[in-house]
């Protein structure tokens, strides 16, 4: 878990990262609490972060519509709306949005 925290500081340090894509294999065990993790790194990096977890009972379509619109709503979140945040609240106050 140490060096893939410190491996998302380099990769944020060094690239032009604009969101992250989290794939784990169940939501239990160290991976639950690595998330966690990487989710409050996204949040105060003001960066989008999708979480998909894999099981043998999902399909492959399933993960590819989920990328798909995630992929899109960053898009759509650099070409238009850059002043709200993915986690629902503006970048200009303290409120939350509805």
């Amino acid at each position: 878990a140490y060096s893939i925290i410190n491996n998302l500081y380099y990769i944020l340090a060094n690239y032009n990262i604009v969101g992250i894509i989290y794939f784990m294999s169940f939501g239990c065990g160290i991976d639950s609490v690595l998330f966690e993790i990487i989710k409050n790194i996204a949040e105060v990096k003001n960066l989008p972060i999708i979480n998909i977890v894999i099981d043998e009972h999902s399909g492959y379509i399933g993960y590819h519509t989920r990328i798909e619109a995630f992929l899109d709503m960053i898009e759509w979140r650099i070409m238009n709306e850059n002043n709200i945040s993915t986690y629902g609240k503006s970048l200009y106050s303290s409120e939350r949005i509805v």
